[in-house]
């Protein structure tokens, strides 16, 4: 991720903290409710130090005082705080784990709608950075920030009410010393955004190299350069150290100015309440009372301009998780509601199509019909468009022109859950689970165990799987990793043929796996072909020639649709491609 963090805007931080303020939902009245305990919670307190304050006047001009009475109090007033803690406590968490987990939820949706391809979103580990870890730092701001901005109205207001009836020019040094906290937080706002996007500059940049560094461990093992990326990974954890340090001491040194500018506010009011005491204006009591509760006064100011500082931080992470979504929501047309049940489909009608990433022009004019019954093949150079086809055809992209019909029905009208269950893709980032092959198979169908095998061996499928010593239930390991390339692939084509869907995409599944494998893998595509709309990306022209209908796409933005035979005649680009193939592959098999 880029050091460089953009200034957000006084606009922008407000609607993002509206937006916060939206995640809680109903759940908000838990936060009035908690507030509400808390407060009654405080106002055992002032009785607490009202009691505390009487006594010890008592205790002055008459020399005793009823210390089992003062006892009796305090013992009732901290039983009532104690349980308005305990209830205030048991509703608090409540609005941030409802607001919290909405975010996870719509992070999660909004990911798996584009599956991580986002413009200015640097890598899929600044998205995994910030669900797995930033959203739960937002737990400050619904439990610190939110509650603490409630009770310095409650509490505030309240000490204000008593100390005007009690000693009214102690209640107006009060509002004159109000405004020096959020005087001293504006003072030192310029350092703090400086030191705040250097802080979460370094935190996205540790994290995302250690994720990135995890999962290509074996390679750099491989590679032997595990101790000069350990270095690097050393130096940016060095950063992050020294950049939290630096944080945490501009914090504590933000209080120190806090706690300043609060001991200054009650040794002035205490001062002037001593005077006047002095002056026989003012009952002992009542000194001793207002200079008990001037503390409880300051108190919670001093906590707010404590959170202004963590509003500050979660600001920052709310921009990254809203900037994800806002984008994934001009990305994502899930809300669309079919305008009818999309039924079976047999066709797929590409018009007009254009898209283009920023200045860059991918696909032009694109024009093609695929029917059931045949195999179509999608082939042409590296960088062409035709893996950018497949995420238009899943909605995981919108193009910038053009339209497109799955039978009679308008790909933009239809719901992503149609689209879910009418078209299945299978490629690189198709996953097995770790677990056996029988529960990787068993969830894209309700069939049973003997079902199922008895299903494998009326189509011959999965041949490899009754040499292996636990047959089905082999564990595959992570995303396949017990595996051979093959027999990874092999299994994701058949879990998708169990799938049982209209439309089949495969997107370079014959690619890093041998001959005997590669042979089952076309022999599975090729009989499902006759069935089903089956789309196939290669780049291996002996494959394409076993199509029936092959959309080429070439370097210049240009598409044909032919049979294999047609097309060798009217593309040159495609005569070249596949005559430099034969050539590589004549060369290997001589030697």
């Amino acid at each position: 991720m880029d050091n460089k963090q953009q200034k957000i805007s006084r606009k922008r931080k407000k609607w993002l903290k509206k937006q916060l303020k939206l995640q809680m939902g109903e759940s908000k009245k838990y936060l009035y409710i908690t507030a509400f305990f808390q407060w009654f919670q405080f106002m055992m307190r002032v009785i607490s130090l009202g009691v505390i304050a009487k006594a010890a006047a008592d205790l002055y001009y008459k020399g005793t005082t009823n210390f089992g009475s003062l006892a009796s109090i305090l013992l009732v007033t901290s039983i009532m705080g104690y349980l308005l803690s305990f209830f205030a406590k048991k509703y608090q968490g409540i609005p941030s784990q409802v607001a919290r987990n909405k975010l996870k939820k719509d992070f999660l949706h909004a990911y798996k709608q584009t599956n991580g391809h986002l413009e200015n979103v640097d890598t899929k580990a600044d998205v995994v950075t910030v669900a797995a870890q930033g959203i739960d730092t937002l737990d400050t701001f619904y439990q610190m920030y939110q509650l603490t901005n409630l009770k310095v109205y409650l509490n505030c207001a309240t000490i204000l009410v008593i100390v005007s009836i009690l000693f009214p020019l102690g209640g107006l040094i009060f509002l004159l010393a109000l405004p020096l906290i959020p005087v001293a937080m504006i003072s030192v706002q310029k350092k703090s955004k400086k030191i705040m996007a250097h802080y979460w500059a370094t935190y996205m940049d540790v994290g995302n190299l250690f994720i990135d560094n995890l999962r290509g461990l074996n390679t750099l093992y491989h590679y032997q350069v595990d101790k000069k990326y350990q270095k690097n990974f050393t130096k940016k954890a060095e950063e992050f150290r020294l950049s939290t340090m630096e944080l945490l001491y501009f914090q504590l040194q933000s209080v120190g100015y806090m706690d300043s500018v609060m001991y200054v506010g009650v040794g002035v009011s205490g001062f002037v309440a001593v005077l006047n005491l002095a002056q026989g204006k003012v009952s002992l009591f009542t000194v001793l009372f207002f200079i008990l509760i001037a503390t409880e006064f300051f108190a919670p100011i001093r906590e707010l301009g404590y959170g202004m500082h963590l509003l500050m931080m979660n600001t920052k992470m709310a921009d990254h998780i809203f900037t994800f979504l806002e984008q994934a929501k001009h990305v994502d047309h899930t809300n669309v509601t079919s305008a009818q049940p999309l039924e079976k489909v047999t066709s797929i009608k590409v018009k007009d199509l254009d898209f283009s990433y920023q200045k860059t022009v991918i696909l032009q004019q694109l024009n093609a019909e695929f029917h059931q019954g045949q195999l179509i093949a999608i082939s042409g150079e590296s960088g062409v468009g035709k893996s950018t086809l497949v995420k238009i055809l899943q909605k995981q992209l919108t193009p910038t022109n053009g339209k497109i019909y799955f039978g009679e029905q308008e790909i933009a009208m239809i719901s992503m859950e149609d689209i879910w269950k009418h078209s299945i893709v299978v490629s690189s980032e198709s996953y097995l689970f770790n677990d056996t092959i029988l529960n990787n198979l068993l969830m894209a169908c309700d069939k049973d165990e003997s079902a199922l095998v008895n299903w494998l061996k009326e189509r011959d499928l999965l041949q490899f799987v009754t040499q292996l010593p636990e047959g089905l239930h082999t564990i595959v390991g992570e995303n396949g990793a017990l595996l051979s390339p093959g027999q990874r692939q092999q299994i994701l084509c058949v879990r998708a043929l169990l799938a049982d869907r209209d439309i089949y995409i495969f997107d370079e599944v014959t690619s890093s796996v041998n001959e005997e494998h590669e042979a089952d893998i076309l022999a599975i595509i090729q009989s499902l072909a006759k069935e089903k709309l089956v789309l196939f990306i290669t780049h291996k022209m002996k494959q394409v020639q076993e199509a029936d209908q092959v959309l080429f796409l070439t370097k210049d933005q240009k598409s044909y649709l032919h049979s294999p035979k047609d097309l060798l005649k009217e593309c040159s680009e495609y005569q070249t491609l596949v005559a430099t193939q034969a050539d590589l592959e004549a060369i290997l098999y001589e030697k």
